[in-house]
């Protein structure tokens, strides 16, 4: 199973969010576009791990969890570069978010990926809206004026993603709530 970690976005916020994504969109066709349902904040990659660690995974997510956290998105930016480009790999958005993201996402950091690491990297919370592909453009999100968009992340999911041909499926392992 190719596990990650996730907190999706509210179907709310997407709705709201939908103008500016399809304006962005036909602005900029050539880059591989998120589907809004599959618009989330990433906790943890983990890659290919096992069945059996699964109720490990479970154990270390329940102990984890926090209450719903606030959000504000209202910027926008990229990050990394393809090998032999200067062309960034992943356009996201992002803002300010409530306490308790960061003691959540370092507690999944110390989850062990398919490799057998721990992140040790800075949290960098954002929402990634697009990717380069294999078309080689640049879009100008920075100056798109996104948001300001708010609301509250109130589930953590433990999503498997299936890479295929028209792009990844997300299934849904476990779902927790976040509650006061």
């Amino acid at each position: 199973m190719r596990i990650f970690l996730a907190l999706p976005l509210p179907s709310a916020t997407v709705d709201e969010m939908t103008p500016w994504l399809e304006r962005i969109r036909a602005s900029y066709p050539r880059l591989r576009w998120v589907r809004r349902d599959q618009l989330h904040m990433t906790l943890r990659f983990l890659g290919d791990i096992r069945e059996s660690d699964l109720s490990r995974l479970r154990s270390v997510v329940s102990d984890s969890l926090v209450p719903p956290i606030g959000f504000r998105l209202d910027e926008a930016g990229t990050f990394g570069e393809r090998r032999g480009s200067s062309l960034p790999s992943v356009y996201w958005i992002s803002g300010e978010f409530g306490s308790g993201l960061e003691s959540m996402a370092r507690a999944m950091s110390r989850f062990p990926d398919d490799r057998g690491r721990v992140d040790c990297r800075p949290f960098r919370p954002h929402i990634t809206v697009a990717r380069q592909g294999r078309a080689r453009e640049r879009a100008d999100l920075e100056n798109s004026s996104p948001g300001p968009w708010e609301g509250s992340l109130d589930r953590l999911v433990i999503y498997n993603s299936t890479l295929t041909p028209d792009g990844p499926e997300y299934d849904e392992v476990a779902t927790y709530c976040l509650s006061e």
